[in-house]
């Protein structure tokens, strides 16, 4: 008896998870065209990057320790990451926290936090079928011109660079989380939404490998985890396999992400009993 009811507890919630889900799906049906228009501009300037690249590589085989044939697969899995992990639901979710338009989330039998991933969820889903095909074109023309060689595909570093996928978009989640929760204190939250955005582009190492970049950013990215989410999983897929110190970071990830989850969760029980809201 004391199974069953569980089970149908389990049920009960999925088919909450599946409504909400459907919502985000369709929203990124609605706005497909606007989806499709992101996408070119992710990839419009991974396409000058890797242009660029082309000049400085012009009679050498290796620039700081990486062929040409790396970083162009490094840039393919930024824009992946980037496409696929990140999340911008903060911005519209901390307008509604400001004017007061989430009171009936409260009601719902569904918690609001738990909502916004699920239907952002739906909305990636979206996102991947749109992204795919301007994608698959990018990698097969870099792949036809000869610029993308000697690469080694492995269920292991498949694998791996999935994990971390996962991990990113958690992370990436948690990180719109804090901007939207901030919002119940402060009126300019979306202002650390732009810092976030500022912060995991020069520390996650958006615009190249961290291995290019001053010794005093790598020095600060070595001990902040943003570059767990771009530029380790990005090395990865670079690399011909998977190295020890490729799970080593995966695990600590994975805790990093952990103790996010409970910071967030905090902040959430915290930021309920700060919201007010006015009017008929």
């Amino acid at each position: 008896m004391w199974i069953s009811r569980k089970v149908l507890l389990v049920k009960r919630r999925i088919k909450k998870w599946l409504a909400v889900f459907r919502i985000g799906l369709i929203q990124g049906l609605a706005f497909r065209a606007e989806t499709f228009l992101w996408i070119i501009l992710d990839i419009f300037p991974t396409f000058i990057l890797i242009a660029s690249w082309l000049a400085v590589f012009h009679g050498k085989t290796t620039v700081g320790g990486q062929s040409l044939s790396q970083l162009i697969i490094y840039y393919l899995a930024v824009l992946i990451i980037i496409n696929l992990a990140e999340v911008h639901f903060e911005e519209r979710w901390v307008e509604n926290v400001r004017y007061g338009k989430i009171d009936y989330y409260f009601v719902k039998p569904i918690s609001l936090p738990t909502y916004i991933i699920v239907q952002a969820l739906g909305s990636k889903l979206m996102t991947f079928v749109t992204f795919l095909l301007p994608f698959l074109a990018l990698m097969f023309g870099l792949i036809h011109a000869g610029l993308i060689t000697g690469f080694t595909f492995t269920f292991s570093k498949l694998f791996v660079f999935l994990a971390f996928l996962l991990l990113a978009f958690i992370f990436d989640s948690i990180l719109s989380f804090f901007v939207v929760f901030a919002a119940f204190w402060m009126d300019e939250a979306s202002s650390i939404g732009h810092f976030k955005w500022m912060v995991t582009g020069i520390f996650g190492g958006t615009l190249a490998p961290l291995t290019f970049y001053p010794q005093w950013i790598q020095k600060i990215a070595a001990f902040l985890p943003f570059k767990l989410a771009l530029s380790t999983p990005a090395q990865l897929l670079a690399r011909n396999s998977v190295l020890h110190s490729d799970l080593r970071e995966l695990g600590l990830f994975f805790v990093y992400v952990v103790v996010c989850v409970f910071i967030i969760r905090f902040m959430w029980k915290h930021a309920q009993y700060k919201y007010t809201s006015a009017g008929g």
